[in-house]
């Protein structure tokens, strides 16, 4: 049997929604593995930055992750890592920024994103809705 997904009414804005959650752990080790070419593959300069010298850089990069997963599942997949970049606006509140290919997936829609983490768990949500 199969089942489709039921199409959004365009009404809405909302094109697509994704969500993801990752162990900190799980990226702490990967980052300690592979070190700056695993960070390099998967967060931009501005990422780096925002993320590395900080006492929660495990928690800050794992939420990253979520967020890029969270954004290609809402834009449908076939991007790489540093096409999304996520980072934050004085206030705290997080902002995405596209490049490459996200960018033309997205076209003239945006992302919408909000970050979670404790010490375990990292998640996030991403929101593709259409120009308006």
């Amino acid at each position: 049997m199969n089942i489709t997904p039921p199409e959004l009414p365009a009404n809405l804005g909302i094109r697509g929604v994704g969500i993801d959650i990752e162990d900190v752990d799980r990226i702490r080790k990967a980052v300690e593995t592979h070190g700056k070419r695993f960070v390099n593959r998967i967060l931009t300069q501005a990422e780096q930055d925002a993320c590395l010298g900080r006492d929660d850089w495990p928690q800050r990069i794992a939420a990253r992750w979520c967020a890029k997963e969270a954004v290609a599942k809402a834009l449908g997949g076939g991007m790489s890592w540093t096409d999304v970049e996520i980072l934050n606006q004085a206030s705290g509140q997080p902002y995405v920024t596209l490049y490459g290919r996200a960018l033309t997936l997205a076209g003239t829609g945006s992302v919408h994103i909000s970050l979670t983490h404790t010490a375990t768990q990292a998640a996030a949500i991403a929101i593709f809705v259409d120009a308006r």
